[in-house]
């Protein structure tokens, strides 16, 4: 990663959280796998949902939340060729274009529901379960460097997880979740008002995963803002790498 160039410019450093500072692939995206298998079944609808095809759907759509992520995969099983269509779903599209192609009813209100069940292991107004999926999350970086990371720069987090969600994340990271924009304080990305509302113009970086993370940014900035997009991985462990050049950088100055 260039960013050197850049680091002097930065007075924030947002980040995203999943995919970008907890590995979700053993909780979110198994709960998609899980809720889009149960409806498909009832849609007496079959084809090969997989962890991988869930990823690079999230990652090239622009759903903004994974109950959007889940009724897309269920839609898409109206397809003659399910799996072809979720390959080729163009980058930037979102579930508005689904809905438009397939009309079938889904009851959304049913599917988080379910999804909420099998990730948080509880219904709607019940305290969350040790059973939920949520349990199987784990850090994809040493919070003690988001902790170095806050002498230097202001940090903040902008997520497509609910209140309730975000609490959960400072528990698996065991760090507290200061200066957090959640899809219960502001629209969904890549809508700017959440960048907007956490960092009031100031310049940055916003650090995330998915297309939808970089047209946020693209967004805030045609509003005459600077920031900057930093792309990472889980699987290349780059959120840490990330964080330890920008400290490298700033104890350099």
């Amino acid at each position: 990663m260039k960013i050197a160039k850049n680091v002097d410019d930065w007075e924030w450093i947002v980040f995203d959280i999943d995919g970008v500072l907890i590995d979700v692939s053993s909780s979110y995206d198994l709960a998609v796998l899980k809720t889009t298998q149960i409806f498909l079944r009832r849609l007496d609808i079959g084809y090969d949902v997989t962890l991988e095809l869930i990823c690079d759907f999230r990652r090239k759509g622009m759903f903004g939340d994974d109950y959007r992520v889940t009724e897309g995969l269920i839609l898409a099983g109206f397809d003659d060729d399910p799996v072809k269509y979720v390959n080729k779903f163009p980058a930037g599209n979102g579930i508005a274009s689904i809905r438009k192609r397939f009309d079938s009813p889904i009851n959304t209100r049913e599917l988080v529901e379910k999804f909420d069940q099998l990730y948080l292991g509880c219904g709607p107004h019940e305290s969350v379960h040790h059973k939920g999926l949520w349990q199987r999350e784990s850090p994809l970086i040493d919070v003690a460097l988001l902790k170095c990371l806050g002498d230097f720069f202001q940090i903040g987090f902008i997520t497509g997880r609910s209140k309730r969600e975000a609490q959960l994340a400072e528990r698996i990271l065991s760090f507290r979740l200061n200066n957090v924009i959640t899809r219960d304080d502001a629209p969904l990305k890549p809508n700017p008002q959440s960048l907007v509302e956490l960092v009031g113009g100031e310049a940055g970086v916003y650090v995330g995963d998915t297309i939808n993370d970089r047209l946020l940014v693209e967004n805030y900035n045609k509003e005459g803002h600077y920031f900057d997009f930093v792309r990472v991985s889980s699987v290349t462990n780059s959120t840490s790498n990330f964080v330890k050049e920008v400290l490298h950088l700033a104890v350099a100055e």
